[in-house]
């Protein structure tokens, strides 16, 4: 999406900008989405008491990680054509709230797979709901950047906490 968003019209420094930032997101959410219960999913279907269930659960959670997803590329693609301006509120559905469903979803997920909740997810999503009114006083390339600032803390906090420690066991209460 980012991709022919940006090649789709003339060039400018300001959609360079907002492509980059959309580029770096685009590599927070599949760093935060593959961190420790990304990794060990089929071992932690084979090990479920009842993997169908964790299965069928994961396929629905799995689903909401593609609307946030998918919503956050959206906002991409609001952003570049339009970095500059004024922000307007239904635009934070896509910028903030895309990247909020996908963190709740993948806090989901977490416990699927680990039957525990990152509480650094869940901060993420208050935040990203929090500073939305403030990212609608900013150009929407400053909403977006805020959006990856959270992203990138919660995707720097997971690689501290996981450093020199073995990856986790899976134990899915489904």
């Amino acid at each position: 999406m980012i991709g022919v968003t940006f090649s789709g019209g003339p060039f400018s420094s300001e959609q360079a900008l907002a492509f980059t930032v959309s580029f770096i997101i685009t590599a927070l959410l599949w760093r935060i989405y593959f961190h420790r219960a990304g990794h060990v999913l089929a071992e932690a279907i084979r090990a479920a008491r009842s993997p169908g269930v964790l299965g069928e659960s994961a396929s629905w959670t799995h689903l909401a990680i593609v609307a946030g997803v998918l919503l956050t590329g959206v906002g991409y693609q609001l952003v570049i054509a339009h970095p500059y301006g004024q922000s307007p509120l239904g635009w934070m559905v896509f910028v903030m709230g895309g990247p909020a469903v996908f963190l709740a979803a993948r806090a989901r997920f977490e416990y699927e797979i680990f039957g525990r909740v990152s509480r650094s997810r869940l901060a993420g999503v208050a935040l990203l709901l929090a500073l939305a009114p403030v990212a609608m006083l900013l150009p929407p390339v400053g909403g977006l950047t805020l959006s990856g600032l959270v992203l990138a803390g919660i995707a720097v906090g997971d690689a501290a906490r996981a450093r020199g420690r073995p990856l986790e066991q899976p134990a899915s209460p489904l």
